[in-house]
Formats: structure tokens, C-alpha cells, sequence
């Protein structure tokens, strides 16, 4: 079986012991920081990329921004980029 990419969630106290689930299962990670949407969804947008759904939410602390695009070459892109306080 052949994983083309595996996104997980989970509290930064915890995030070396999850990625070392992963590594010893032959997986291997490069971190992409998201401030922000906007920049990440411009560049998609000139390789052809289309927007389908779009959210903004924001619940005390907590600030939540996701873009989804239609697929760009075959391949479904969201991005996603959570700011939650400690």
C-alpha cells in the first residue's frame, strides 16, 4: 500500500510522540506553518485552482480559516490554518 499523505491534529504537547506513531510505520513529515490561508490559496489559484468552499470562524481565542479548492491536476487541496490559545 503506497500513503501519498497523512494529516493529523493533535495538541503540540503530544505532536512528537503522534509523529513518531507514524515514522515508525515508514512515514516521513516536512511541517508547513499556515498563518494564514490567503497567501497558500493565491498561489494555487494561478496554477488553475477554484474555490469551493470557504470558512472563517472565530469562537473566543480560537480562529479557524479553511480553503478548499476544486482539484488542481487530479489533486483535492485544503488549507487549513487553526490559531488556538495554550
Amino acid at each position: 500500500m503506497k500513503v501519498h499523505h497523512a494529516e493529523f491534529c493533535v495538541h503540540a504537547a503530544n505532536r512528537e510522540r503522534a509523529a513518531d506513531l507514524w515514522r515508525q510505520l515508514g512515514l516521513t513529515f516536512a511541517e508547513v506553518v499556515l498563518d494564514e490561508v490567503d497567501g497558500p490559496e493565491a498561489i494555487a489559484r494561478r496554477y488553475g485552482a477554484l474555490v469551493e468552499y470557504r470558512q472563517h470562524r472565530q469562537v473566543g481565542s480560537m480562529v479557524i480559516d479553511e480553503v478548499q479548492l476544486a482539484p488542481v491536476h487530479g489533486l483535492p487541496i485544503t488549507f487549513l490554518a487553526v490559531v488556538a490559545a495554550d
